[in-house]
């Protein structure tokens, strides 16, 4: 409910101090730092399709690259329940930290923060396809390498049985904090549901429309952390003012007449009756209704381009992904009841394009059949 929702947002988010304390925060690597993080930048390549229109939300200057996203957290090397801190420190989870960036705690004075890469942290939540790609090290179940327990030699299983136990410990506990992030991703999203705009405001803040798509498509990333950013920039960015439903929604009467008279201007004159050309075709550009802007609405000069951006084509990056991820079922036949991730995965990106769809931004003939 709303009032919930604006509970949530005083309690958790307002105050910074509450908001680093409560949970995990995320951190797009700046351009002026991209040289001192040690970590590779992922490539975005959809940008370059031929049908790529010259402007949409989240165009850059640099399409190349999608840049790292960091996590950051309050952690100790000894933590327990009620110690202050949300949850153990990197150095007691073996997860590297990016020393040479400026902290974003560093002025509020909270003990054991690090920026960390999201995939270190994230990765343990699919470890039989993510462990080697982010880790570099092949993944071996817990007591795989284990000798037999007929074994003679009793200090090696002794040392053995140690290592297992303290790996699984790492692991535990570095489970336990992605689940967390995926948790915390989730109750964002269900704060901005319902366009609550008080909350869309804030979180807008902290998660940029190309942070959540970075997050989104980035497959070094567990499908399930996928999905809870696709939910999360849907709910902020997409089922917002000035998008409403059923975009251009046909009548269920309409009077048709030839209207061939033509302005000084010599074009066919543009009346203030709606006409239907008689040679209007499926592949006619206003053949479905679309997303637009008028010029006189208060958002076409808005400085925020989330607002402000005038044509279908504000969502192309987000509609490339969803379309992406569909086309993915068929050709690696996941979409089966062994691989829950992914099914999650391919709801929250069918999920996206009704949105989509029913805002007008699949408004053309091409798009559509690109669905398909």
């Amino acid at each position: 409910s709303r009032p919930s929702q604006e509970m949530c947002i005083r309690l958790l988010w307002m105050n910074e101090e509450d908001r680093y304390s409560f949970g995990v925060t995320f951190h797009q690597i700046e351009p002026s730092d991209m040289d001192k993080a040690d970590i590779p930048f992922r490539e975005r390549s959809i940008v370059f399709s031929p049908l790529a229109p010259k402007t949409y939300l989240g165009k850059v200057n640099n399409d190349v690259i999608y840049p790292p996203i960091c996590v950051c957290w309050t952690g100790s090397d000894d933590w327990k329940p009620g110690c202050g801190a949300l949850s153990w420190s990197p150095k007691s989870m073996n997860v590297p930290t990016l020393n040479n960036i400026q902290n974003p705690f560093s002025a509020l004075s909270f003990p054991g923060t690090s920026l960390v890469p999201i995939e270190q942290i994230m990765w343990v939540l699919e470890p039989f396809r993510l462990c080697k790609e982010v880790t570099g090290k092949q993944w071996r179940p817990f007591g795989s390498g284990r000798t037999s327990v007929l074994s003679k030699n009793k200090n090696r299983d002794m040392l053995n049985d140690a290592k297992v136990s303290q790996a699984r410990t790492v692991f535990g506990r570095q489970l336990l904090l992605a689940t967390y992030i995926n948790a915390e991703l989730e109750l964002l999203t269900k704060m901005c549901k319902g366009r609550s705009y008080n909350c869309i405001w804030w979180i807008e803040k902290s998660f940029s429309y190309q942070m959540l798509l970075n997050m989104a498509s980035n497959l070094n990333l567990p499908y399930s952390c996928n999905a809870a950013a696709m939910g999360l920039v849907n709910a902020v960015y997409v089922d917002r003012a000035p998008q409403f439903s059923n975009a251009g929604t046909l009548p269920h009467k309409l009077w048709l007449f030839h209207d061939n008279t033509s302005s000084n201007m010599g074009h066919v004159r543009k009346s203030a009756t709606p006409v239907l050309s008689d040679k209007l075709t499926l592949r006619s550009r206003d053949a479905f209704p679309a997303f637009f802007l008028p010029r006189l609405s208060s958002a076409y000069d808005h400085p925020n381009p989330t607002l402000s951006h005038p044509d279908h084509y504000k969502f192309y990056l987000l509609q490339s992904l969803y379309n992406e991820t569909i086309k993915s079922f068929g050709s690696a036949g996941r979409l089966i009841h062994t691989d829950p991730d992914f099914n999650r995965l391919g709801i929250a990106a069918i999920q996206g394009q009704q949105v989509l769809l029913l805002f007008g931004f699949q408004s053309t003939y091409p798009k559509l059949k690109d669905l398909c």
